[in-house]
């Protein structure tokens, strides 16, 4: 799991998140149930 998984599991803020991924950080890499950042993101 990337630091992004562990940001939405716990409840991160929106802005921490977006702040996050605008800096490059690669959101299409699934954790080990298969799931990326961009799909948790987009519900």
């Amino acid at each position: 799991m990337t630091a992004l998984h562990y940001m939405l599991k716990k409840g991160s803020g929106k802005q921490y998140l977006e702040a996050f991924r605008d800096r490059t950080a690669c959101i299409d890499i699934a954790s080990p149930d298969g799931r990326t950042v961009r799909s948790i993101m987009m519900r």
